[in-house]
């Protein structure tokens, strides 16, 4: 299998992973009371924690090159602020206030961004296909916005601006890391990633001050979430790494 074809496979995936933690996580927010707060920092915290464990036993090596460069050090900081926290965080904001089916949709929004950012850092014009893709893209999310109506929304205010955000903030968390992923392997750069994430929230999202309903089936949506958590940016970010430009 070529790498593009690999690519188009795997960013498949980690969409339809992510999407699965949408949906266990809005069952925990909505219909458990978890904070979205404390559900972003635990599950990136813990996510993250188990991708580096899990790196350090199959590879035995390399889990702290990434910090002895200082360069690649302030981008993985500045990837772990700014795209990790900001895709997933404003994503769960989105579902907390409306739903994770129309917070995956206005997130996927990020294809008009990227392809708007790419067409400025390379100086080219879309290829006509591309801007067919981004027309429909605009459109759909319009229809799902609005329903065809101009004079109302068809879901809450707060989902579609955080939806948004997670638009513009997926789109970094796409493109940003590719200088890194492109010099080590991807689990450390994600993982650590997802650290440094995790402990930013811990100062608003107070992990060890639990707020909701702890039973069988929210334990098991949190671990389904953690678990896709852990597995779905991989496809995101291993497409991105041979398509884009360096930021």
């Amino acid at each position: 299998m070529d790498a593009t074809r690999k690519g188009i496979l795997l960013v498949s995936l980690g969409a339809l992973l992510w999407g699965g933690s949408g949906v266990a996580g809005q069952f925990i927010l909505q219909d458990k009371g978890f904070s979205p707060h404390w559900l972003v920092c635990v599950r990136m915290l813990s996510a993250g924690c188990l991708l580096l464990l899990i790196d350090a036993v199959k590879n035995r090596g390399g889990l702290f090159d990434v910090w002895r460069v200082p360069r690649d050090a302030l981008l993985l900081v500045v990837f772990g602020v700014f795209g990790m926290v900001g895709a997933q965080y404003t994503y769960f904001l989105s579902i907390y206030y409306g739903n994770a089916a129309a917070a995956s949709i206005l997130q996927y929004m990020m294809p008009i961004i990227i392809v708007g950012w790419t067409a400025l850092s390379t100086r080219h014009l879309p290829r006509l296909r591309e801007t067919l893709c981004v027309a429909l893209a605009f459109f759909g999310t319009f229809l799902l916005v609005t329903h065809g109506r101009l004079d109302a929304l068809a879901i809450p205010l707060p989902a579609v601006l955080w939806g948004i955000a997670s638009a513009f903030a997926g789109a970094f968390y796409t493109i940003s890391p590719r200088r890194l992923l492109l010099a080590y392997r991807s689990p450390p750069v994600i993982g650590w990633a997802m650290v440094i994430g995790g402990i930013v929230l811990v100062p608003i999202a107070h992990p060890l001050e639990f707020v909701g309903v702890l039973d069988t089936a929210s334990l098991a949506s949190f671990l389904i979430s953690l678990h896709l958590a852990r597995s779905s940016p991989s496809g995101h970010i291993w497409r991105a790494s041979s398509t884009f430009p360096p930021p």
